[in-house]
C-alpha cells in the first residue's frame, strides 16, 4: 500500500499537467474565436459608431471590455484564498456570465430605440465582462496549479495559435454578417449569438481541469487586502516596477479602438472592410503566437514586456504618420483605395498583440509567492482595471484636441513604460 501511494502522484502528476495543458489550450481556442466574433475594437466599435457619435462613447467599448475583467479581482481575493481549489468558483461566475451573455444578445435583437440600445449594450457588456473578471483569479490559480513555469509561455502560445486557425474562420463569419440580408443591428446579434456558443463551451472545457488542492489562507476582507497589496507593492520592488510599467503599457492602448476609426472617418474604409482588417490581425496573431511564446520561454518575459511596450509606441507612430499624409493629401494620387494603408496597422497590431498580455501576465506569477498569488493577482489587476477605466478619457481627448494629440500621448506612455520595465530586476 505504500509502494503504491508513493508511485501514485508521480504517474498522477504528469498525466494531470498533460490534461489540463491540452484542456486550457483548447478553452484559449474557443475563447479566441468568441473574441474575435465580439472583437470590442474592431467589430463593437463599428457596432457603436453606428449609434452614437461621441468618440468618448465609442472608445469606452474597448475600455470596459479590460477594465471590467480587471476591476473586480481585489474584491473576490480575500474570499479565494481560503479556498483550497478554485473551480467551482469559476463554474459558479460562468452560470452568471452565460445568462448575462444572454441578456445581451436578447438586447440587440430585439430593443429598437436607438438610446434604449445603447443603454441596454452598455449595460449587459458591463456585467459579461464583469463575471470574467470575477474568474480570472480563479482561472490564473488553476493554471498556476497545474502549469508549470516553463511551460507556460508556449500554452499562451499554443491557445493563440489554435485560437488564431479559429478566429480566421471568424473573420469570414464577420464579414459575411456585416454584408448579409439581416437588417443591423439583428446583424450584430448573430454574432453575439455565435461568439456565445463558443464561449459557453470554452468555459465547459476549462471546467473539466482536474484541479489539486493548493495554499490557503484564512478568508480577509476587502480592507484587509488592500492593506497586504499595499504592503507587497512597497517592499517588493520587482512588483513595483512591473505594476507601474503595465499601468503605462495599458494607458497606450487608448489608441487602439481609433485606427478603425481612422481607417473609416479619415481614410473612407467601408463597414465591410472591418472583416478583412480583422482578418488580418487575426491571421499575424495566429503566425505570431507559437513563436512568441517559444521566444517568451527563452529571452524571458521581462524582454517581452519592453519588446511589447516599444512595439506598441511605433504602431501608433505609423497612425499617426497615416493621419498626417491624409490630413496633408499624399494619398490623393494612390491608385488604390485610401484606407489600404491601414492595413500595416491591423497587421503589426495582430503581430504584437500576444506580448504583453502573455508576459505581464506570467511574470506576475513568477513574482508572486504561491500563498499570496490571489492577492497578487487581485491587487493588482484591480488596480490596472481602475488605470484602463482612465483611459476612457481617451474618446474624450480625441473630442477636445483631435486623434493626433490622442495618438502622441499614447506614444509617450508606451515609452514610460518601457523604461519602468527595464528597471525590474534582471534575475526575475
Amino acid at each position: 500500500m505504500s509502494n503504491l501511494s508513493t508511485a501514485t502522484p508521480t504517474q498522477h502528476s504528469f498525466q494531470y499537467n498533460r490534461r489540463a495543458f491540452w484542456l486550457n489550450v483548447t478553452n484559449g481556442a474557443f475563447f479566441t474565436l468568441s473574441s474575435t466574433l465580439m472583437d470590442p475594437t474592431l467589430v463593437l466599435v463599428l457596432f457603436v459608431s453606428q449609434l452614437t457619435d461621441s468618440n468618448f462613447l465609442i472608445g469606452a467599448v474597448s475600455t470596459i471590455g479590460s477594465a471590467s475583467w480587471f476591476l473586480p479581482q481585489l474584491f473576490i481575493s480575500g474570499w479565494v484564498q481560503s479556498k483550497p481549489r478554485q473551480l467551482p468558483v469559476y463554474k459558479m461566475v460562468a452560470l452568471v456570465r452565460v445568462l448575462s451573455w444572454l441578456l445581451l444578445l436578447a438586447a440587440i435583437w430585439f430593443v429598437q430605440e436607438t438610446t434604449l440600445l445603447l443603454l441596454a449594450f452598455y449595460a449587459t457588456y458591463t456585467i459579461m465582462n464583469l463575471m470574467a473578471g470575477l474568474a480570472g483569479i480563479p482561472f490564473m490559480e488553476v493554471m498556476a496549479k497545474t502549469i508549470s513555469p516553463k511551460r507556460r509561455g508556449r500554452l499562451f502560445g499554443l491557445r493563440m495559435l489554435w485560437g488564431g486557425v479559429l478566429g480566421l474562420l471568424g473573420s469570414r463569419v464577420v464579414k459575411g454578417a456585416l454584408q448579409s440580408s439581416l437588417p443591423y443591428p439583428r446583424n450584430y446579434a448573430l454574432l453575439i449569438c455565435i461568439a456565445l456558443a463558443w464561449g459557453g463551451l470554452a468555459l465547459l472545457v476549462f471546467s473539466l481541469t482536474d484541479e489539486p488542492d493548493g495554499p490557503t489562507r484564512e478568508a480577509a476582507s476587502l480592507t484587509a487586502q488592500f492593506q497586504r497589496g499595499w504592503y507587497a507593492l512597497r517592499t517588493n520592488h520587482a512588483y513595483y516596477y512591473l505594476l507601474v510599467g503595465r499601468s503605462f503599457l495599458f494607458l497606450g492602448f487608448i489608441a487602439i479602438p481609433f485606427y478603425t476609426v481612422l481607417a473609416q472617418q479619415v481614410l473612407g474604409a467601408p463597414d465591410a472592410v472591418v472583416g478583412d482588417y480583422l482578418a488580418l490581425t487575426t491571421l499575424t496573431t495566429l503566425l505570431g503566437n507559437y513563436p512568441w511564446g517559444w521566444l517568451l520561454d527563452r529571452k524571458g518575459m521581462r524582454w517581452g514586456l519592453r519588446i511589447a511596450s516599444l512595439s506598441w509606441a511605433a504602431i501608433t507612430l505609423l497612425g499617426l504618420a497615416i493621419w498626417w499624409a491624409a490630413r496633408s493629401e499624399l494619398l490623393a494620387g494612390l491608385p488604390f483605395p485610401a484606407y489600404f494603408v491601414a492595413y500595416p496597422l491591423f497587421f503589426l497590431r495582430g503581430l504584437f498583440a500576444p506580448v504583453g498580455h502573455v508576459a505581464g501576465l506570467n511574470l506576475l506569477l513568477e513574482i508572486a509567492p504561491p500563498g499570496d498569488r490571489s492577492l497578487y493577482l487581485g491587487f493588482s489587476n484591480t488596480l490596472l482595471g481602475a488605470v484602463l477605466l482612465f483611459s476612457t478619457l481617451g474618446g474624450a481627448l480625441m473630442d477636445l484636441l483631435g486623434i493626433q494629440v490622442l495618438f502622441l500621448v499614447a506614444i509617450a506612455v508606451n515609452l514610460l513604460a518601457f523604461y519602468f520595465f527595464g528597471r525590474i530586476d534582471l534575475e526575475i
